[in-house]
């Protein structure tokens, strides 16, 4: 499988603990790519929305970021991933 050519930056928040992701395209069409966040409590509940595409689910902090969040890139333009504890 080629390795994508998306890019994804994190701003993680430890006092919070809450966490965003912004993924930007750079592919030629859009894609589904899977970022792993880092920092969050493993057995904490976390609440995922996104910022383009109205889709959010509920799940713990060890499933994100031993899974990852798939995410859908569109090119040219960028995804915004909100991780905020429940």
């Amino acid at each position: 499988m080629p390795r994508s050519t998306n890019d994804a930056i994190e701003a993680y928040d430890p006092v919070e603990d809450r966490s965003f992701i912004f993924v930007y395209g750079a592919e030629a069409r859009a894609s589904i790519d899977y970022v792993r966040p880092r920092g969050l409590n493993p057995k904490a509940v976390y609440s995922v929305n996104f910022l383009e595409v109205e889709h959010s689910y509920i799940t713990t902090g060890q499933d994100l970021m031993q899974n990852g969040i798939p995410v859908i890139i569109h090119p040219e333009m960028a995804e915004v991933v909100a991780i905020t504890p429940r």
